[in-house]
């Protein structure tokens, strides 16, 4: 199982000591916008690369004309775009960082970086978050929170992770887009997700029998279209991949 071979890839490397662990949130911030603004009608991409380049390659395959590229495990490699990271931690042989990274045709008016309270055992690496504001051509703007969900814990250690962007959404009225690499592996962590998304009033694009166990696009006052999930071989997971239409405004 997919789980099972990244725990074991982790230990290895927190065995090591190849890491420096970031003792606050920073960001690194890469790239050109090429817009103002998001069109109304944009498509985002997410997708956990894995720290691989050459998954970092295959986005000019995957995202040709994403708007939005939301990546988890990122290095500072990026596609075409005003890019922002936040730095989880350091690879101590290249202080090469890694953490997610929003990438965007338009400069967000604003960017917070989130690090979890509760860091992953053995290696103590914090898992990292991105709340964007990204300003929408027909008016107002795009919230945009991008997340990797903490891991190797129980349930309750997501759920305060989570809830660490609780007053970031609650104070935002426009349409909302939440996504990433949430780790929902078991029951009670679909359940976390669950109670967040219905204190948001947000909806799940991928549901069902068919929807990735790990990840997952959470949407409020847009409507998705043209939704796809793209099996991958350059990461352990697959991308996601979907066309928005903004419908609502403050």
């Amino acid at each position: 199982m997919r789980f099972f071979g990244v725990a074991a890839a982790t230990l290895v490397l927190l065995a090591c000591g190849c890491v420096r662990v970031s003792e606050r949130p920073t960001t690194l911030v890469v790239g050109t916008a090429q817009a103002s603004a998001l069109p109304d009608g944009f498509e985002v991409v997410c997708w956990n690369i894995h720290k691989n380049a050459d998954a970092a390659a295959a986005l000019d395959g995957l995202a040709p004309d994403a708007d939005l590229v939301l990546l988890q495990e990122s290095t500072p490699e990026a596609p075409a775009g005003h890019a922002t990271m936040v730095v989880a931690f350091r690879r101590s042989r290249d202080d090469r960082p890694a953490g997610v990274m929003t990438v965007s045709r338009a400069v967000p008016k604003s960017s917070t970086a989130l690090l979890s309270d509760t860091h992953e055992p053995v290696f103590r690496t914090p898992k990292s978050a991105l709340v964007s504001m990204i300003p929408l051509a027909g008016g107002g703007a795009l919230l945009v929170a991008n997340v990797h969900g903490v891991n190797f814990r129980n349930a309750d250690a997501l759920a305060g992770q989570l809830q660490e962007l609780d007053p970031l959404l609650r104070e935002h009225a426009g349409p909302l887009l939440v996504a990433g690499d949430f780790n929902t592996w078991s029951r009670a962590r679909r359940d976390v997700l669950s109670r967040f998304a219905l204190r948001h009033g947000l909806t799940s694009v991928f549901r069902g029998a068919d929807a990735p166990r790990l990840d997952a696009i959470l949407y409020r006052g847009l409507r998705p279209e043209n939704s796809v999930v793209i099996p991958s071989r350059d990461s352990d997971h697959d991308a996601l991949r979907v066309r928005f239409v903004v419908t609502a405004r403050p």
